[in-house]
């Protein structure tokens, strides 16, 4: 990530501490962190003892399979995406029964300290080193207080477009400085009219949760909202005997630029 700056210790943020491994002088950036890809990633997990395994392990048949299917149909055209006759091309899967892989989740305790997560397998056929929106703080996840009042949200959906939006964040931040604001609105604005048309499918969803004065309260909203044909969610809490589990059905027939949105009250 630093191999690309002619001096580090020039920059206005470097410390003073470091460290030698391996022969080389290491000079931290203050700021702790955030993201490693590749095989720097690879190598500070073993220098910190995480446990690692092969790979290839992690290789089914079936979808090894698909991977080469699909790797061998974008090979034979000439543009990614469009065949010789200019159409476009079946996106890898859209007719296929599968299960995606993205997961986000949305947690409160009963202090009110909300918090998120997501977790992605990417996409087929992606770029060497590609990293999506779920690793992105603001675009996969987001969450803040201010003045009794938190919002948490997770993302799925089109990694390029979700990272351009900044969706989480952006949705997160118009809806705690606005109360009134209505969902599906911010989701127009933010998204639908910030991307740029016709550079790609735009597909999202995701799950955001309100809460105000939870402490005192322990009441809020969960908001649930996709352009996707579907999007599977579920919700627990501690005065439930059973979680809730649901399949949410898009109502709208332009998938592309409007989303659908569940909204429930949540109480702990």
């Amino acid at each position: 990530m630093w191999s690309h700056l002619r001096n580090q210790k020039s920059d206005s943020t470097c410390s003073g501490d470091h460290e030698t491994s391996g022969g080389h002088d290491f000079r931290f950036i203050s700021a702790t962190v955030r993201l490693l890809v590749g095989s720097g990633a690879e190598a500070f997990a073993q220098r910190f003892g995480v446990l690692t395994m092969n790979p290839a392990s992690l290789i089914t048949d079936e979808r090894f399979q698909k991977l080469k299917k699909y790797a061998s149909l974008l090979e034979s055209h000439t543009l990614v995406g469009v065949s010789p006759a200019g159409r476009r091309l079946d996106c890898p899967e859209e007719n296929e029964e599968v299960h995606l892989d993205t997961v986000g989740a949305i947690a409160v305790d009963f202090e009110g300290n909300i918090a998120v997560a997501a977790s992605s397998g990417g996409i087929m056929l992606k770029h060497s080193g590609r990293v999506g929106q779920a690793a992105i703080i603001g675009a996969g996840v987001w969450a803040e207080e201010s003045d009794g009042q938190g919002v948490a949200c997770c993302t799925s959906g089109s990694g390029e477009h979700l990272i351009r939006a900044n969706l989480a964040r952006e949705v997160c931040k118009s809806l705690i400085h606005d109360e009134s604001a209505l969902l599906a609105d911010v989701l127009s604005e933010k998204f639908f009219s910030s991307v740029t048309p016709g550079s790609g499918d735009r597909f999202m969803g995701g799950l955001l949760l309100q809460t105000s004065n939870w402490k005192s309260t322990g009441k809020g909203f969960l908001h649930v909202f996709h352009n996707t044909p579907t999007l599977c969610w579920a919700m627990a809490s501690t005065n439930r005997e059973k979680a809730k589990a649901e399949m949410s059905y898009n109502i709208h027939s332009n998938l592309s630029s409007k989303a659908s949105v569940i909204t429930l009250g949540y109480s702990a």
